[in-house]
């Protein structure tokens, strides 16, 4: 049968071509009007306006051989192209052949047409990285993860509190700081402190020695968080080599003791005074 004119139902919606025990074979046709709904068999590329789907599941071959370390670090690694990553997503590393050593890190950069993926430091580690190990040739696996609750507690660096460098003068930082002045503290990797935090710095050996003071910045990837003149200064500590546990404090509750504690100054001097 060959004929140019339109072959139409008598009614709209009405009339079909074929039954279900009598179907065409074939159906050749350069555009299809409708929902779709009824459609098998076709992938998501296929269908024309249809968003693509969320891609993350990738991996990564550490050549033999090679040294580099691929957790325990942040680090720039080359994966598949055209994936859907994000700067601030997390993501899991794991060897294939060995899933101790996993860790889980922040997404800072993806560039979909190089497949360089460029990941923060560890927000954790598993025991295999924990042991020291970093690298290993062979595939490592990398998917999505879920965003992991804000996390704040941690415990310094042996090398306590210091000095922070003055800018234009190198070498300036890094001396040992005492209690009640501004400095720096090393903690660790991708933690959530922002400016304007206020955070707790104790003595790890004996916590009723502290001071709390509100956060300048706090880098990511260094570790490194940089804090204003203490607020608040509980017992002593005279500098040299000391590991700190360090915690999130409440703003109301920075300012509520502050003004409790200025309140007793007043009365101790009014009373003083008295005397």
């Amino acid at each position: 049968m060959s004929d140019d004119t339109n072959f139409v139902p008598r009614l709209d919606g009405t009339g079909s071509l074929g039954r279900t025990d009598k179907r065409w074979n074939e159906v050749h046709a350069k555009t299809y009007h409708g929902d779709g709904s009824n459609l098998t068999g076709l992938t998501i590329d296929q269908v024309t306006g249809a968003a693509p789907a969320d891609n993350y599941l990738t991996t990564f071959d550490q050549p033999a051989g090679s040294s580099d370390p691929i957790v325990g670090v942040g680090n720039t690694i080359t994966v598949d192209t055209d994936l859907t990553y994000t700067p601030g997503q997390y993501i899991t590393i794991t060897l294939r052949i060995d899933n101790s050593l996993n860790q889980l890190s922040r997404v800072v950069s993806y560039n979909a047409l190089s497949g360089q993926l460029q990941y923060a430091a560890p927000y954790s580690v598993g025991a295999g990285v924990a042991n020291g190990n970093t690298s290993h040739d062979g595939e490592w696996d990398i998917n999505i993860a879920e965003t992991p609750t804000p996390r704040y507690t941690t415990q310094s660096a042996e090398s306590g509190l210091r000095s922070s460098p003055i800018p234009g003068q190198p070498g300036s930082g890094g001396n040992a700081l005492g209690f009640g002045v501004a400095g720096e503290i090393a903690l660790g990797f991708d933690l959530q402190y922002e400016a304007g935090d206020y955070v707790k710095m104790a003595e790890y050996d004996d916590l009723s020695d502290y001071q709390i003071a509100e956060v300048v910045s706090y880098d990511t990837e260094t570790g490194i968080l940089v804090y204003d003149t203490p607020t608040i200064v509980e017992g002593s500590h005279n500098g040299g080599m000391q590991i700190f546990t360090v915690t999130l404090a409440v703003a109301e509750e920075v300012r509520a003791t502050a003004a409790e504690e200025t309140l007793q100054a007043n009365i101790d001097a009014e009373e003083t005074a008295e005397v």
